[in-house]
């Protein structure tokens, strides 16, 4: 009886394991308009996208020893009330596909911002304007302290997802253009919870606001402006 139940176990699980295989080389091979056409006509496929998207990331092995060892970076904390996220929730654009966040998305809530000693009443916002920012659980979110008291200098902080910032990339072009003097954010990778949810690691920088400039232009430094590159682009 025992090994007929466990010759189950193994025939359940190997079931399991080749309906996944199956998924994600449908996943691989399929082409991108057949998937967008799935996605757009299926409501439960867009419920479950954001969790399609961590499970696709179980076969990279290479990083499973990281989950089993300490995390080091820093944990900020955000406490929003649920009537106020299912508010941020409905304001997004119904197109997950071609949706763009515009200025009658982002709707500014109260919450509390903890971090250490600092506890703080913030406003707090989704951002970014394609959907990759907010189609799935983990959305990217700008957040405002109080004019009194700014968090560690800063007036407004964004904690973006790194998917969209191709994770190094940025911050490693950003410590680049630092060596040749040009004006750019700090970017640092921290661990954010909301609502004591753990949602994992976000690029963590201070918005290009006034405050920002006025702070950072106290040194010598270039800005260079998209209307600059086209010049020098025609000049050549």
């Amino acid at each position: 009886m025992l090994k007929i139940l466990k010759d189950k176990k193994i025939i359940g699980i190997l079931i399991i394991l080749s309906v996944f295989a199956s998924l994600l080389a449908a996943n691989y091979f399929m082409p991108v308009s057949v998937k967008v056409k799935i996605i757009e006509s299926n409501p439960l496929v867009r419920q479950f996208l954001h969790s399609w998207r961590s499970l696709k990331k179980m076969p990279d092995v290479l990083f499973a020893y990281y989950w089993m060892t300490p995390k080091h970076l820093p944990v900020y904390e955000l406490s929003i009330k649920m009537d106020d996220l299912i508010e941020m929730n409905e304001a997004l654009p119904d197109d997950i596909i071609n949706g763009q966040l515009g200025e009658e998305n982002k709707i500014f809530k109260s919450a509390i911002f903890s971090f250490g000693d600092y506890r703080q009443k913030v406003k707090v916002r989704y951002r970014g304007r394609d959907s990759n920012h907010w189609d799935g659980l983990k959305k990217s979110l700008m957040v405002k302290f109080p004019k009194e008291n700014h968090f560690n200098g800063a007036s407004v902080m964004s904690f973006t997802i790194p998917y969209d910032r191709l994770y190094f990339v940025e911050p490693l072009n950003a410590y680049r253009a630092s060596k040749f003097g040009l004006l750019t954010p700090q970017f640092s990778f921290v661990n954010l919870k909301i609502n004591g949810f753990d949602y994992g690691v976000y690029l963590a920088y201070e918005h290009w606001t006034p405050d920002w400039m006025k702070e950072t232009l106290t040194r010598v430094s270039r800005i260079y402006s998209r209307s600059m590159m086209n010049y020098w682009n025609k000049s050549r």
